[in-house]
Order: C-alpha cells, then structure tokens, then sequence
C-alpha cells in the first residue's frame, strides 16, 4: 500500500503510529498541509483506524498559505471550541 501525497493517503509513519496506539475514548484534532491535493481521504482513514476516538473537524490549508493563515487557524480553533480568542 502506498501511502502520502501522490494518493493523498496518510504518510506510512502516521499510518503506522495511528496503527500502533489506542485512541478510544480520545479526542483527535488533525490538521494538515497541502501542495493543491486538499486532505484527500485523510480525515475518513483517521477515522476508520481510530474506532471509539471523537474526531473534530480537521484543519487543511495550502502549504505556502494565502497570507491569512493565523485568521483561518483562529476561526478553526474558535470553531471546534478549542480557544476562545
């Protein structure tokens, strides 16, 4: 199985680490950066490989960025309830 960018599937060391560790009764807030692929089927085999875990919504941006990142990581983290700044 391939894995990473080319078939916008987690990077194998993710993969192997999710894989490998217990996230039941755990709250998983994933991000990621892209180079014009967007998340792909990322955020569906975090959840498929994570059974019992909340996922929130995940964060994905450009990776040079559009100049207003920080605002669109803001509004997320306000968004999912992590801050409230």
């Amino acid at each position: 199985m391939r894995f990473g960018h080319h078939t916008r599937m987690l990077e194998l060391q993710i993969a192997t680490f999710i894989s490998e560790s217990d996230f039941s009764e755990k709250i998983i807030v994933s991000f990621c950066t892209h180079e014009g692929g967007g998340e792909g089927r990322i955020m569906k085999d975090i959840s498929k490989m994570c059974p019992g875990a909340t996922l929130l919504d995940g964060f994905v941006v450009y990776g040079s960025g559009t100049g207003d990142t920080q605002t669109k990581i803001s509004t997320w983290l306000r968004k999912i309830g992590i801050s409230s700044m």
